[in-house]
C-alpha cells in the first residue's frame, strides 16, 4: 500500500514521523521531507502528489487520497490558505473523504483562519520554551511576555535546547510557578482568537510587583502610595469582577431575597411607592459607579490582552491579525457601557425631581474623581507610550463648551480672555421654551461631533468600540460634575474632598488609626482606676495588635489568610472602639409632644392674611386670589375635635377580584381576605345562613377621612368658633377611630384647597402629615406620622427629566427651558 504513514518515535517530548517509500511517486519525495518539522508548503506539495498520483489499484488510489487529505488538514491547521481551499474542494467532490476523517475535515474548515494562526503560534511558543519537556512554567511565559513588551513585539531569540550542549536551569523550572502544557497554550490561543481573555492569565503574575510583596505593616509604614495604588486596584476589581445582575436583589440567593421582602414589609407598600423615585435615582447612580468599575477593570485587562497579542504576533511571523482579536474583545465587553448609559439616562430623568434632596457637593466630587480616572485610563492607550492626543483635544473642547461660565465668578470677572460666552449672533426663541443661541461657546460645541466622528473612524470604524464609547463615558462623568457643581457649596466641596482624601490618600493611616483607636477608647473607661492599672492595660492593648501584625506579616506562606484575618481584626476593633466612644453620648429620648414640621404661620396670621369675604370692601374673587397664595404652606396648629367622618373608601383589590369568575372569586377572597364574624344573636346583627361569600376583602379597604377641628381653644374668652378641616388618609385611621369630641390635639400639615382648589378662611382644609394628642380621653394614643419622603413621579416630572436629557446633549446650542 502506497503512502506516507505517521509513526510516533519516543525519542523526545515532540512528535516525530518516519517516512516510508511505498509507491513509485513517493520515493523521490522521501529525501527532502525527512526533517522533523515540515513546513506547511511541503505538506501541501506532498498532499498534491498524493491526490494527483495515478495508481494501478483503486485501493491504493483511495489510500493516497486519504493521506493527501490528512496532510492538507495538517497544513490547514497551521493557517495555510491554499491547503484550506484544497480541503474544501476535496469535501465538495468527496475525494479522500471517509468516515474516519470527515469530522476532522469539517472541524478544520469551520475553524476561523485567525484561530488557526494563533494555535500554530502557541505551538511554536511551547516548542521554543519547553526544551523537549511536556510542560513549561508560568514564570517562563511571564518572562517571555515581558521581554516581548520591552522589544515592542519583536521575536525573542529562542532559548537554547538541551541538544546544543548547554544545560537547562532545572531548579528554576521546578520552582517557576504553575506548570503549563501545550494543550493549555493552544486553548489559550483559541480563547484569544475569539476576543476573550485566556484562562491561563489567572496563573500568570502579570503585575511585576506582586512577586515580592513586603509584610503588611511594612507596606503601610514605608510604602503608603504603593498601598494606595494597590487599594485602588482592589476596590475597582472587587466592584468590577461581578456581573451587574449580581448586585440586583432579584437574582441573588434566597437570603438576600428574604431581606428584600422584609424591607418591603417593614416600610409598607405606600412608603415604598413614595420612596420609588429616590430608590431609582440612587440605584441608577450605583449602576453607573459599578459599570464604570467594570469598564476600568476591562481596560486593565485590555493591557494584559495586548501582551497575548504581542506573544502570538511574534511567533506567527506577523501573520496573526491582532487588531481583529482586540476589536472582538472590545465588542464582547460592550455590556458595561450599555449599563452605564442606561443608568445615566435614568439619572438624568430623575435629577430634576430630586434636585433639592440630592447631595450636590458629594455628587460633584464623585463625578470629578471618576472623570479623572476614566480620562487617564482611556487616553493612555494600552501598548502606546504617548497619550491619545485626539481624545485629550476632544475633552478640552468639551470643557470649553460645557463649562458653567455664568456661575463661576473667577472666570467671568477675572479671566476675561476665557469669556467665550459673548454672543456673536442673535438668539432665536422657537415655540415655547426652545432657544437657539449661537456664540463662541456654541461653536466649540459644534466642533465636538466632528472630533467624535474622527475618533470613531479609526481602523475602519473600529474606533467606535475602542475609542469613542469609552471616551463618551469620561465626557458623561464630566457633564455630571458640571451639573452637580451648580448646586454645590464651598463647604460641601471641602467636606467631600476631605472625605475622599481620607478614604483614598490617607488609607494607610487608617490602618494605624484602627490600631490606636481601641486604645484611646479603652483608656477613657480606665480613668477611674489605679494609675498602674491604667498604664499597664493601655500598654498591653497598644502592643497586642502591633505584635499580632508583625507575627502574621512574617507568615509568607499564609499571606492571603493573613490579610483576611488582619482585615477582620481591624473591622472588629473599629466597631468596638466606635461603640465604646459613642455609647455614652446616646440618649434614648423621644420627645413627641410637638410635631417635627415647623409652622410657617400661626392661626392668627392666617386669619389676617386670608380675610373674610366682605362685599363692601372687596369682592369674593379678590379674597380667594389672596388666600390661594397660601396653598402648600406648612402649618403646625392645635385645636379641639368637633367631628370626624369617612369621606371615601377605596379597595383596588376588591375591584379586581370582583371581575374574576365566580369559581375563582370565592377561593381568592378567602385567601386574601377575612371570614365574616358572626355577632351575638340579635335583631340586626345576625348574618344570613345562606350567604354566598363566606369571606370579605374589607381588610384591604383604604379610607380617607375628614376631621373637623374647632380652633376656639380659649374657652369663654373666645366668642368665635372657627373651624378647620383635616384631610387624613389611611395612615391615621386607627388614631381617628379613638378620637372623641372635645379631645385637644395638635396637627401638622399643608394648607390645601377644596375639591375646586379654593382656600377660604371660613373652613380651611389641611392635608394632614402628623397628628398627636395634647389632652385626650384615650391616653394610649401615640403620635402618628405620615411617611413624607417623595411623591411618585408625575407627568410634569417626566417632562422635566426629558428636558434635562435634551439639555445634557444639546446645551448650549439648543436650550430647552
Amino acid at each position: 500500500m502506497a503512502g506516507v504513514f505517521p509513526v510516533p518515535v519516543k525519542t523526545t517530548g515532540r512528535k516525530q514521523w518516519t517516512v516510508y517509500n511505498g509507491g513509485k511517486g513517493i520515493k523521490r519525495l522521501g529525501s527532502p521531507l525527512m526533517d522533523d518539522d515540515w513546513c506547511p508548503d511541503s505538506q501541501v506539495v506532498l498532499a498534491k502528489k498524493l491526490l494527483d498520483e495515478k495508481c494501478d489499484l483503486d485501493i491504493d488510489q483511495e489510500e493516497n487520497a486519504r493521506l493527501g487529505v490528512y496532510w492538507l488538514i495538517k497544513a490547514s491547521e497551521q493557517g495555510h490558505q491554499e491547503a484550506t481551499d484544497l480541503l474544501s474542494h476535496c469535501l465538495q467532490t468527496g475525494q479522500g473523504i471517509c468516515e474516519q476523517n470527515y469530522v476532522d475535515v469539517r472541524a478544520c474548515l469551520d475553524m476561523p483562519q485567525e484561530e488557526k494562526l494563533a494555535r500554530c503560534a502557541a505551538r511554536k511558543v511551547f516548542e521554543s520554551m519547553s526544551a523537549g519537556e511536556d510542560f513549561i512554567t508560568s514564570d517562563q511565559l511571564q518572562d517571555r511576555m515581558t521581554r516581548l513588551d520591552e522589544q515592542k513585539g519583536q521575536r525573542v531569540e529562542d532559548q537554547p535546547s538541551t541538544s546544543s550542549g548547554e544545560t537547562t536551569d532545572w531548579k528554576n523550572r521546578s520552582e517557576g510557578g504553575e506548570k503549563l502544557t501545550e494543550d493549555m497554550l493552544i486553548s489559550a490561543a483559541t480563547t484569544y482568537s475569539r476576543g476573550e481573555m485566556p484562562l491561563v492569565t489567572a496563573v500568570l503574575s502579570l503585575q511585576p510587583s506582586s512577586r515580592a510583596r513586603p509584610s503588611l505593616l511594612q507596606a503601610v509604614l514605608l510604602h503608603p502610595f504603593r498601598v494606595v495604588a494597590s487599594s485602588y486596584n482592589q476596590i475597582v476589581r472587587s466592584l468590577g469582577c461581578h456581573n451587574i445582575w449580581w448586585y440586583m436583589p432579584l437574582s441573588l440567593a434566597q437570603v438576600k431575597l428574604v431581606l428584600t421582602v422584609l424591607f418591603i414589609l417593614s416600610v409598607g407598600l405606600d412608603a415604598l411607592i413614595a420612596m420609588l423615585p429616590t430608590i431609582l435615582y440612587y440605584c441608577s447612580l450605583a449602576v453607573m459607579v459599578v459599570a464604570t468599575c467594570h469598564i476600568l477593570t476591562k481596560r486593565q485587562d485590555m493591557r494584559h490582552f495586548r501582551r497575548w497579542s504581542n506573544l502570538f504576533l511574534a511567533y506567527s511571523d506577523g501573520n496573526v491579525n491582532t487588531g481583529q482579536a482586540e476589536f472582538q474583545y472590545c465588542r464582547n465587553n460592550i455590556g458595561p457601557y450599555v449599563w452605564f448609559f442606561l443608568g445615566l439616562l435614568m439619572h438624568l430623568l430623575l435629577y430634576p425631581v430630586l434636585r433639592q434632596s440630592i447631595p450636590q457637593s458629594e455628587l460633584a466630587v464623585l463625578a470629578f474623581g471618576f472623570t479623572c480616572l476614566t480620562l487617564y485610563s482611556f487616553t493612555m492607550s494600552p501598548g502606546h507610550r504617548s497619550p491619545d492626543w485626539l481624545a485629550l483635544f476632544s475633552f478640552a473642547v468639551h470643557v470649553l463648551a460645557k463649562y458653567p461660565y455664568e456661575t463661576d465668578a473667577v472666570v467671568s470677572q477675572g479671566w476675561r480672555f476665557l469669556d467665550v460666552h459673548v454672543p456673536t449672533f442673535a438668539s432665536y426663541v422657537v415655540g415655547n421654551g426652545v432657544e437657539f443661541c449661537l456664540n463662541f461657546r456654541a461653536l466649540f460645541y459644534l466642533v465636538i461631533p466632528a472630533v467624535l466622528v474622527r475618533m470613531a473612524a479609526r481602523d475602519g470604524w473600529r474606533g467606535c468600540y475602542s475609542a469613542l464609547v469609552p471616551h463618551c463615558v469620561a465626557l458623561s462623568w464630566w457633564q455630571i460634575a458640571v451639573i452637580a457643581s451648580e448646586g454645590a457649596t464651598w463647604y460641601g466641596l471641602i467636606r467631600s474632598a476631605l472625605a475622599l482624601a481620607g478614604l483614598v490618600l490617607f488609607l494607610p493611616l487608617a490602618g494605624l488609626a484602627t490600631v490606636l483607636l481601641p486604645v484611646a477608647a479603652a483608656g477613657r473607661f480606665l480613668t477611674e482606676s489605679d494609675e498602674l492599672v491604667r498604664l499597664g492595660t493601655t500598654s498591653l492593648l497598644a502592643l497586642l495588635p502591633l505584635l499580632l501584625s508583625l507575627y502574621l506579616g512574617r507568615l509568607k506562606s499564609l499571606y492571603s489568610h493573613t490579610a483576611t484575618l488582619l482585615g477582620w481584626m481591624q473591622v472588629l476593633l473599629s466597631l468596638m472602639a466606635a461603640l465604646l466612644l459613642i455609647w455614652p453620648a446616646l440618649h434614648f429620648e423621644d420627645n413627641t409632644d410637638v410635631g417635627s414640621i415647623p409652622s410657617s404661620i400661626s392661626w392668627d396670621q392666617f386669619q389676617t392674611m386670608c380675610p373674610h369675604v366682605e362685599t363692601e370692601t372687596q369682592t369674593a374673587v379678590s379674597a380667594h386670589v389672596q388666600c390661594s397664595q397660601l396653598i402648600g404652606i406648612p402649618v403646625n396648629w392645635e385645636g379641639r375635635v368637633a367631628a370626624a367622618k369617612v369621606v371615601r373608601v377605596s379597595n383596588p383589590l376588591a375591584h379586581v377580584v370582583s371581575r374574576l369568575p365566580l369559581s375563582l372569586k370565592g377561593g381568592l377572597t378567602c385567601m386574601l381576605g377575612e371570614p365574616h364574624h358572626h355577632c351575638e344573636n340579635g335583631q340586626y346583627c345576625s348574618m344570613p345562613s345562606g350567604l354566598i361569600n363566606k369571606c370579605h376583602l374589607a381588610n384591604w379597604d383604604r379610607y380617607e377621612m375628614e376631621i373637623e377641628i374647632s380652633m376656639n381653644t380659649g374657652g369663654l374668652w373666645r366668642s368665635d368658633d372657627s373651624r378647620t378641616t383635616l384631610v387624613a388618609d389611611h395612615v391615621f385611621v386607627n388614631f381617628t377611630k379613638a378620637l372623641l369630641p372635645g379631645d385637644r390635639i395638635w396637627f401638622a400639615g399643608l394648607l390645601s384647597g377644596d375639591s375646586s382648589g379654593v382656600l377660604s378662611q371660613t373652613q380651611p382644609r389641611i392635608t394632614l402629615m402628623e397628628l398627636g394628642c395634647l389632652t385626650c380621653q384615650d391616653s394610649s394614643l401615640s403620635v402618628t406620622k405620615k411617611t413624607q419622603l417623595l411623591t411618585a413621579l408625575t407627568l410634569k416630572d417626566l417632562y422635566s427629566g426629558i428636558k434635562t436629557v435634551l439639555n445634557f446633549l444639546f446645551n448650549p446650542l439648543v436650550i430647552f427651558r
